[in-house]
């Protein structure tokens, strides 16, 4: 009995070491003749091999050169890169492959030394800033103004309490400073009233930029520092007065057309110019924010901040993340122990910042504390 069980094993894990070998053919590197005979591919309703070529390939560029494919369980495998392990289950049919999952990327015995030997490996802008209070642990340009969009509207908020502008402070909703790209503040029409504390609410909840220029408006600043000017979201949208970081200007090509021909422009403006045209800060600058605003309810009940408490890490206090076309950026407070923690990630990028790359980046730093 016990060498039928063994033989079994055996057998088991002989068949768990071919297909090993099988998946360590087609994807170190991904290999498309070696894909087609152990993948069940689109004409059969199975995968595209353009599709499947592209992932692999993203996976290679960020995170090293694949070297092999080791069995975890059944039907579970490690494939291990240069510089990350990347969990992949599968599903097989008449042995092949008809479907596979893929789990976020670690590192074994990981440490800040090997995190930012990975970040200046990648070419990349990439920075990001680990702190302690105000000591850095960790970081990679942490100084460095980088476009970080929604994330750097939080500077407005300490501005308002320099400016001693009360939160149930009522104002009257401007037109002109009403817009329909962002949010959905517009709806409530010129006229209507509103706290500050709503506005607030509807800046970091759900990135309302009419919600901004009305607190901007409240201020009554054009600037946040001496290095980038702060526009107005109507500002940026090419309707005001507005100097660029570069030299491009763009007033003239919105001020003529309506509002559809705008998004349709916006939405195809290269993303190297949209990378200087915007809200820049740093990482560091974002902590400093950040400590500054950790108590503060309307961070700590975002859906943003509840969102990634619920699956990801419930040390986390308060969360800003920022998604544009060439902008990724994620901050977070972390409190452990009765130590706090701010870390923030910034990748600005002449392409579309691979989301998933992005998460997989970010949780990886956050395991670290």
């Amino acid at each position: 009995m016990l060498i039928s069980i063994l033989y079994l094993f055996l057998v088991h894990f002989s068949f768990a070491d071919q297909k090993a070998q099988k998946l360590e053919k087609a994807l170190c590197p991904f290999r498309e003749l070696e894909a087609k005979k152990f993948f069940v591919l689109e004409h059969d309703h199975g995968f595209n091999l353009q599709e499947m070529k592209k992932l692999f390939t993203e996976y290679e560029k960020f995170f090293g050169k694949c070297k092999k494919v080791l069995v975890a369980e059944k039907n579970k495998y490690m494939i291990e890169y240069q510089y990350m392990t990347l969990p992949l289950e599968v599903e097989m049919s008449k042995n092949k492959i008809k479907n596979f999952s893929l789990d976020l990327a670690f590192v074994r015995d990981d440490s800040f030394e090997k995190f930012k030997e990975y970040i200046e490996s990648l070419n990349e802008k990439i920075a990001y800033g680990v702190f302690e209070g105000s000591k850095l642990i960790s970081g990679v340009r942490e100084n460095e103004s980088m476009n970080l969009e929604r994330s750097s509207w939080l500077k407005v908020v300490p501005l308002l309490e320099e400016k001693r502008v009360a939160r149930d402070k009522v104002i009257q909703l401007k037109k002109e400073w009403l817009n329909e790209s962002y949010g959905d503040l517009h709806e409530w029409g010129e006229g209507s009233f509103v706290t500050v504390e709503s506005l607030i609410r509807s800046m970091v909840w759900f990135g309302d930029g009419s919600a901004l220029d009305h607190i901007l408006l409240l201020i009554n600043k054009e600037k946040l520092d001496s290095n980038h000017l702060f526009p107005s979201w109507r500002s940026h949208l090419g309707l005001g007065g507005l100097r660029f970081d570069s030299e491009l200007s763009m007033k003239s090509i919105y001020e003529k057309g309506d509002q559809n021909s705008k998004k349709k422009f916006e939405a195809q403006i290269d993303p190297s110019i949209r990378l200087r045209v915007g809200w820049f800060s740093s990482p560091s600058e974002i902590c400093n924010i950040l400590n500054q605003l950790k108590t503060e309810k309307i961070l700590q009940l975002s859906p943003q901040t509840k969102g990634i408490q619920s699956s990801t890490d419930d040390r986390i206090k308060i969360v800003t993340i920022a998604r544009d076309v060439g902008v990724a950026h994620s901050a977070a407070i972390i409190e452990d122990k009765k130590k706090s923690y701010c870390v923030s990630l910034a990748w600005n990028s002449d392409e579309e910042v691979p989301e998933s790359i992005m998460e997989t980046v970010w949780r990886r730093l956050l395991l670290l504390l």
